[in-house]
């Protein structure tokens, strides 16, 4: 991932010896995909059972 960063700095400022702030810039030069995965609690025992046998687990995928 290709950037751009530099350092601005300033010397002696009201009694701080020095101050140096970085700005960046990044790009994204790929086809990347995010993902985001939510469940659902189940709201009872056996709604989550049956969560349990259809996808291998107590929550319900969204």
């Amino acid at each position: 991932m290709p950037g751009i960063n530099i350092v601005m700095e300033k010397k002696k400022i009201i009694n701080i010896d020095r101050v140096a702030i970085t700005p960046s810039f990044f790009m994204l030069l790929s086809n990347e995909i995010f993902t985001e995965m939510e469940f659902i609690a189940p709201r009872n025992r056996l709604e989550g059972l049956f969560n349990l046998k259809t996808y291998n687990s107590w929550f319900k995928p969204v």
